[in-house]
């Protein structure tokens, strides 16, 4: 049930791991981190993480285990750093610059959003 951010330049993605962020403000959990489905972390801890350091540990790992599954299945292929971030419209950037921070520690740099097409000439929602 998440809600995409609206984009006027869209273009089509091509498979990468994808990254999923919920945070909906009625869920008492805070809502959920996952990589290819699997939990990394809660928005709760990322927003009350207050130290230096950004790096989402479970993240990152979880992001070099693809990689090697990537490089094992391409050999000849230079790894190309791709992600997906797919997150509700209402996650607070916070969130977002701990994900992207630790995917960039995973050699992932190539990070892509997935977002709804704003209908051309129209505000999102028909306004």
């Amino acid at each position: 049930d998440v809600k995409l951010p609206f984009a006027e330049r869209v273009s089509d993605l091509e498979r990468a791991p994808v990254i999923s962020i919920s945070y909906p403000k009625d869920d008492k959990m805070g809502g959920v981190v996952t990589v290819e489905g699997e939990p990394v972390s809660t928005a709760r801890e990322l927003m009350e993480n207050e130290g230096p350091d950004f790096k989402i540990v479970k993240l990152t790992e979880k992001l070099d285990a693809e990689k090697q599954k990537w490089k094992t299945q391409n050999q000849s292929a230079p790894f190309k750093g791709d992600l997906i971030v797919h997150c509700d419209q209402s996650v607070d950037f916070k969130i977002i610059k701990q994900v992207i921070y630790s995917s960039a520690l995973a050699g992932y740099t190539s990070i892509h959003f997935a977002v709804t097409e704003k209908p051309k000439g129209k505000a999102p929602g028909g306004h």
